[in-house]
């Protein structure tokens, strides 16, 4: 997927602040607080935010109005040359997939973020 990356006045100005654009301005500003908040945007005008949680582990999420909860597994993505990419990722058995969000399995994430600064999604 293409995206560019933009400015936090450009992720307050999108096309869904329009619906809502104080409760839209308080969500920009909740991730632009975590640690290396990063914005971006597709050729579809979808938001998308790149940030860092106190275990160090980097997420890529879609800034949306709604929120929602889920049990999906996490897949490496890697943004160079203003592109979204995902990546394969193989656990310690040489078996690929989805990263289960178990303990284990999010101190590695938190590990591959900090050295290697990796980034997870569950949204692709």
């Amino acid at each position: 997927m293409k995206v560019i990356k933009i400015t936090i006045e450009e992720a307050k100005a999108n096309w869904r602040s329009d619906y809502n654009t104080y409760e839209w301005n308080r969500k920009i500003d909740m991730y632009n607080r975590l640690t290396n908040a990063e914005f971006y945007l597709n050729e579809a005008n979808d938001l998308f935010v790149v940030y860092t949680i106190d275990e160090g582990i980097r997420f890529l999420n879609e800034i949306l109005h709604i929120s929602s909860l889920t049990n999906n597994g996490f897949k490496l993505v890697d943004i160079k040359d203003g592109e979204i990419k995902t990546k394969l990722y193989k656990n310690a058995n040489g078996e690929s997939g989805l990263i289960d969000n178990t303990k284990s399995n999010r101190k590695q994430m938190a590990f591959y973020s900090k050295n290697f600064d990796t980034i997870f999604t569950n949204i692709m």
